[in-house]
């Protein structure tokens, strides 16, 4: 179960950053952004009551760096075809590299300290 919530996590931010770089100007599309909020607040809600720990440590590591190298690859691809961010979404946004470098120390961190327990 928990696959699938990662998977349509996944899905649904997708969604929203292509609303953001292509849609947010369309009048008629403002439906789309307010059912993806939607959709990703119930899913945040249920994540929230799943069970702690199906996974292991490594496992969460290697999803922490995947899900921001793909974070960062989808603004880039997004960036390269012509979309432009309604919300400033950039990389001249420092902002966006303090929250990668943060992510990814913590994530590099964790993964250290779970070796030296072994």
């Amino acid at each position: 179960m928990n696959r699938v919530i990662e998977l349509t996590f996944i899905f649904i931010l997708t969604g929203l950053l292509t609303y953001d770089f292509f849609l947010s100007n369309e009048f008629g599309f403002l439906w789309v952004k307010w059912l993806l909020l939607v959709s990703y607040s119930i899913l945040i809600v249920t994540s929230l009551f799943m069970r702690k720990g199906e996974r292991n440590k490594r496992s969460n590591n290697v999803w922490e760096v995947g899900f921001t190298v793909y974070i960062v690859a989808l603004l880039a691809f997004f960036t390269s075809i012509g979309g432009q961010s309604a919300s400033g979404l950039s990389f001249y946004d420092p902002f966006l590299w303090v929250v990668v470098v943060i992510s990814l120390v913590d994530t590099f961190w964790s993964a250290k300290r779970e070796r030296e327990v072994m």
